[in-house]
């Protein structure tokens, strides 16, 4: 799996990707079982198939939204790759703020929010089918800074504009996106 990732990660501008494999008693995060996806951002469509195509032999059937035609060998093969749908979503975050252990004053909301939304961009973004959780934002919050405390949450498309408590559900075919000014941040 790790080849195959390198493989995609080396398309030219692929900015993110990754390779799922499910065995044939379980199935990961909605992938059928019996298969392989590929999930990329960015590059041509042509390109990562032919990318990882040495490592996927036939027989192995391969999960995804978006089909792709290679000639092999003087045959035509269906790949199937994951184009992941972004869920443009609207954070309202609730946080308690203390003092960092030198005593400094806690952030901003607005470095809050930036932070938020820096954390879903990248390289090391939550991947597809990924839920947004109090968890997650949490721990992209608490690496940047640590004397900041989520406590509570709601998530919205930022389309329909309609809050629900976090978690927020995101399918294996999706992946969550926020923009620095759809995150508000109130200090409770």
């Amino acid at each position: 799996m790790a080849d195959i990732e390198r493989a995609a990660a080396g398309v030219p501008d692929v900015s993110w990707c990754k390779a799922y494999v499910a065995g044939r008693c379980s199935t990961v995060q909605g992938l059928p079982s019996r298969s392989v996806a590929i999930a990329a951002i960015g590059g041509a469509d042509a390109d990562i198939a032919a990318a990882v195509r040495p490592y996927v032999v036939p027989g192995i059937d391969l999960y995804g939204n978006t089909s792709v035609d290679l000639v092999v060998d003087g045959y035509c093969r269906n790949y199937q790759i994951v184009r992941p749908e972004m869920q443009q979503l609207a954070l309202a975050l609730n946080v308690r703020l203390l003092p960092d252990r030198q005593g400094c004053p806690p952030p901003s909301t607005v470095a809050i929010a930036e932070t938020v939304a820096a954390g879903f961009s990248g390289p090391n973004r939550p991947v597809n089918g990924q839920d947004v959780s109090l968890h997650l934002l949490r721990t992209i919050v608490a690496s940047t800074y640590p004397n900041v405390e989520i406590v509570s949450g709601t998530a919205s498309l930022t389309s329909n504009g309609l809050p629900v408590p976090l978690p927020y559900n995101i399918l294996f075919l999706e992946m969550a996106a926020v923009d620095p000014g759809d995150v508000t941040v109130a200090v409770v």
